[in-house]
């Protein structure tokens, strides 16, 4: 039921996502300071890996670490996957390095496009956008 509930939610929220970034805190205004002080928290969002979509959450901690857990069903089983890593900040860049869902070392660096409040948007170096919720 809560798989249902969030893709229905994030199924929703780009038109809410046009209507927040008007309070959006863009990177060519912003140092990677105040970026990284509005990126701290938890985030919410989706990834697909191998076929399966999983709900993940992400925490960015003050002190550059940061925890990854996804949580998905597949054949009517449920699992939970966590990941442990290290962020950064770097020239409008969210940099992020630590063990991936499938299990290999790396690195993302993430172009940040905006950042508000409730919503974090990040486009990857392959153009791939990607929308994150702060968790409430």
């Amino acid at each position: 039921m809560l798989l249902s509930y969030l893709r229905s939610f994030l199924f929703l929220m780009p038109l809410c996502l046009i209507v927040d970034l008007s309070a959006a805190i863009e990177p060519e205004g912003a140092s990677d300071r105040e970026l990284a002080a509005k990126i701290m928290g938890t985030w919410l969002g989706r990834e697909i890996v191998s076929g399966s979509e999983m709900v993940t959450q992400t925490t960015y901690r003050p002190d550059g670490r940061l925890e990854r857990s996804a949580q998905l069903t597949q054949d009517g089983r449920h699992f939970k996957i966590s990941v442990k890593g290290r962020w950064k900040v770097e020239h409008g860049q969210l940099i992020s390095a630590g063990e991936s869902f499938s299990g290999y070392t790396q690195t993302a660096r993430d172009n940040i496009i905006a950042v508000t409040n409730g919503n974090l948007l990040l486009r990857t170096d392959a153009g791939r956008l990607i929308h994150k919720i702060r968790k409430q």
